[in-house]
């Protein structure tokens, strides 16, 4: 007899994903809400796909970190017991828990509409911000082994701010190597001179603590000003996703 399955994660913090969303995997859905993920199957469909729940973990997680490069900041996602339904309505569990990223720090948001003379909402930030994210989620989940170093550079950015920068600048100094140089990368994915410069001046010339050259200013140093990791953050962001949408159109 073919049983239903539910498998199911857990993120926190609930709010680092803003609304649901549902993601396509293999034949059914990944749905996020509120702190849950669930995808429903059956035992036949396990049975024939014995990587299923590795690859549906994989590919969740690659969702969440493109969400997690676009808002800068980490997640905590937990692995739950697999259900095993019985036609009773009754179930067994597989009890597998295990936490999967440790951890967690999250931006706060100002929000704001702009509404027209008769009231209709024309611009609304937290709906722009969350279709950004789905991109986000979407591209990185998508994403192969040509982009994972990229994406696991802003990653450690996120989490190791002692050298926030030189990851930023990897991020740079990779995209510039796959594709013949600085000049020829900029003008490949439309980079503007002037914010592929700033990250290469805030990365190598300027005398912070969380840049690449830190040895020859060390009687100068400074922590890097929230203005320069904002830029530096926006430059690298705007490379990966150009680089991402480069690979797609070339594929």
């Amino acid at each position: 007899m073919n049983r239903e399955i539910k498998i199911e994660w857990s993120y926190i913090p609930k709010s680092f994903l803003e609304t649901e969303y549902s993601l396509d995997f293999d034949s059914v859905k990944i749905n996020f809400d509120n702190g849950e993920i669930t995808i429903h199957t059956d035992e036949i469909n396990l049975q024939n796909n014995p990587f299923f729940v590795t690859n549906a973990e994989k590919t969740i997680r690659n969702f969440l970190n493109g969400i997690s490069i676009y808002s800068h900041a980490s997640y905590k996602l937990f692995r739950k017991p697999i259900k095993h339904y019985k036609d009773d309505g009754s179930f067994r569990q597989t009890a597998v828990i295990e936490s999967i990223v440790e951890k967690v720090t999250v931006s706060g948001h100002v929000e704001f509409q702009v509404v027209d003379k008769d009231g209709n909402v024309i611009r609304d930030s937290k709906k722009e911000r969350n279709e950004e994210k789905k991109t986000w989620g979407y591209r990185v989940s998508r994403a192969d082994g040509q982009t994972q170093k990229l994406i696991d550079s802003y990653l450690s950015a996120i989490n190791d701010k002692d050298n926030e920068i030189v990851h930023l600048y990897e991020i740079r100094d990779y995209v510039s190597k796959k594709l013949g140089g600085n000049e020829k990368a900029r003008k490949s994915l439309s980079i503007p001179k002037s914010d592929w410069n700033l990250l290469g001046k805030v990365a190598n010339e300027l005398p912070i603590l969380e840049g690449r050259h830190r040895g020859k200013h060390f009687d100068i140093l400074r922590e890097a000003t929230k203005e320069e990791l904002n830029s530096a953050r926006m430059v690298a962001k705007t490379i990966l996703m150009s680089y991402l949408k480069h690979l797609e159109s070339i594929t």
